[in-house]
C-alpha cells in the first residue's frame, strides 16, 4: 500500500483533509502517591500492552513499561539527556565507525545472574533476526550489514557487533551516524536474558519468568487491570531508585483517566480530554504539569485510492485545514501548528521552513483548494469523499 500524509477539519462548505496537524504538548497531572507495600506509584498507562519483550514492543503501553524494566548500552538522565547506562564510558574512532562500549563492573539481572557484553552480542543478534521480526530493527540498521541480516540475506553472526572480552562491546557502522548514541535507547537495541529467553522461549517476558536489567523487576500483570513492577536490588543504581514499585494501570480513555485521578485510584496521569481543559486548569490547576513533546499527529493516505491519486487532490487537502484554530480554539494545552512531518524541537535537527501556503490567509487558501479539486473534477455535483477509519 502506498501512503500520503493528512489530518483532518470540518470546513462549512466541505469536508477537508490536511498534510500534518500538530506538533503537539503532553500534560501530567499527579499528587503524591499514596503509601501501599512502600512506596508504590500508581501511573496510568495509555492501554493494555500486547508484549514487554523489548525486541517485539513498538506500542506507547509497551516501551514506557519496558524502558522501566530493561537498560541499554545507553539510557536517559533525569533531564532527558541520552547517557551511558549499562556502560560506564564509550569511544568513537576517528572515521565514524567503531563504537567502543565498556561496560559497567558487576552488572546482573534481576535474579542476580552477572551480565556480560555477550548478552548485549546476543541480544543484537536476536532483535535483527528476521525470525524475531522486531518492528524497531530498522533503528539499528546504521550497524554493518544488520539491514541485510534483518532482511534474511546474511546470517546473524554477520552482524557489526563483537565482544572481544566480558565487558567490551565493539559496534561497527555501514556509515558514519553521529546520533549512533541515541538510537542504543530503543526497544531492539536493549539487551534480554539469553539464559531465560532460551528456557522459556513463549513466555519469558510475562511473570513468573521475566527477568531484566533496570530500575524495575516484574512483580505481576491482570490483564486490563495493571502491571505492577517492584525495584530492582540488582540495579547498577538501585541506591538512586527512590520508589519501591510502580503500578501501571490501563486507561485509554482519556475521561476515565481523568475520573480515577479525581478519585484516588491513580496518582499520575497522561492527559485529560481537550474539551474538559479549561475546568482542569481551573480545578486542578495545583496538580498540572504541561510540557512539550515530540510528536507529530497525521493521517496516513492510500494513494492507490483513485481519487487520491491526482495531487492536485492531495494539495487541496494539505492547504485547506486551519491548523491554528485546532491548536488555539481547541486544544488549549500549548500545541503548535505543525507544517512538516519532524517536530519543532528535535536536537540537531534544522529548522525547517513554513511552506508558502501556511503564511496566506485561510480564505486564499480555502479558494485555492476549490480551484484544485475543480480542476481534478471534484464539485457540488461530484463531491470528493474520503474514508477515514
Amino acid at each position: 500500500m502506498k501512503e500520503g500524509i493528512i489530518g483532518t477539519i470540518v470546513s462549512p462548505k466541505l469536508l477537508v483533509i490536511g498534510f500534518l496537524i500538530l506538533a503537539l504538548a503532553s500534560t501530567l497531572f499527579f499528587t503524591e502517591p499514596e503509601r501501599f507495600e512502600g512506596d508504590l506509584l500508581r501511573r496510568s498507562n495509555s492501554g493494555e500492552p500486547g508484549t514487554l519483550d523489548p525486541h517485539l514492543a513498538n506500542k506507547s503501553p509497551e516501551v514506557i513499561i519496558v524502558n522501566d524494566l530493561f537498560q541499554g548500552l545507553m539510557t536517559y538522565d533525569k533531564f532527558g539527556k541520552v547517557v551511558p547506562g549499562s556502560a560506564s564510558e564509550y569511544s568513537v574512532s576517528d572515521d565514524g565507525l567503531i563504537w567502543t562500549f565498556i561496560l559497567r563492573p558487576d552488572l546482573k539481572w534481576s535474579d542476580g545472574t552477572p551480565i556480560t557484553s555477550a548478552d548485549f552480542l546476543y541480544s543484537f543478534r536476536r532483535s535483527l533476526n528476521p525470525e524475531t521480526a522486531s518492528p524497531s530493527a530498522s533503528y539499528l540498521y546504521p550497524i554493518k550489514n544488520a539491514r541485510k541480516v534483518n532482511a534474511g540475506e546474511l546470517p546473524v553472526n554477520n552482524i557489526g557487533v563483537t565482544a572481544p572480552d566480558e565487558r567490551t562491546v565493539v559496534i561497527t557502522l555501514e556509515t558514519q551516524t553521529p546520533y549512533f548514541d541515541q538510537l542504543l535507547v530503543v526497544p531492539s537495541a536493549l539487551p534480554v536474558p539469553r539464559h531465560i529467553v532460551e528456557r522459556f522461549p513463549q513466555g519469558w517476558s510475562r511473570p513468573p519468568n521475566t527477568v531484566s536489567n533496570g530500575a524495575f523487576k516484574m512483580s505481576s500483570w491482570v490483564p486490563q487491570i495493571g502491571i505492577r513492577v517492584l525495584k530492582n536490588e540488582h540495579f547498577i543504581d538501585a541506591k538512586s531508585v527512590s520508589l519501591d514499585g510502580v503500578e501501571y494501570v490501563p486507561t485509554s480513555d482519556l475521561g476515565t483517566q481523568l475520573k480515577r485521578f479525581r478519585a484516588g485510584e491513580i496518582d499520575v496521569g497522561l492527559n485529560y480530554p481537550p474539551a474538559q481543559t479549561d475546568w482542569v486548569k481551573k480545578k486542578l490547576g495545583k496538580s498540572l504539569r504541561t510540557f512539550p513533546i515530540l510528536g507529530t499527529y497525521y493521517y496516513a493516505l492510500n494513494i492507490s485510492t483513485p481519487s487520491l491519486k491526482d495531487k492536485r487532490v492531495r494539495r487541496a487537502l494539505s492547504i485547506a485545514i486551519d491548523r491554528k484554530i485546532i491548536t488555539s480554539n481547541l486544544l488549549h494545552s500549548g500545541e503548535k501548528p505543525a507544517y512538516t512531518l519532524v517536530a519543532p524541537g528535535f536536537e540537531t535537527y534544522p529548522i525547517n521552513p513554513v511552506p508558502a501556503y501556511a503564511k496566506s490567509a485561510m480564505a486564499e487558501r480555502r479558494k485555492e483548494a476549490l480551484q484544485l479539486l475543480k480542476e481534478a473534477g471534484f464539485g457540488p455535483t461530484n463531491p470528493l469523499k474520503v474514508e477515514i477509519r
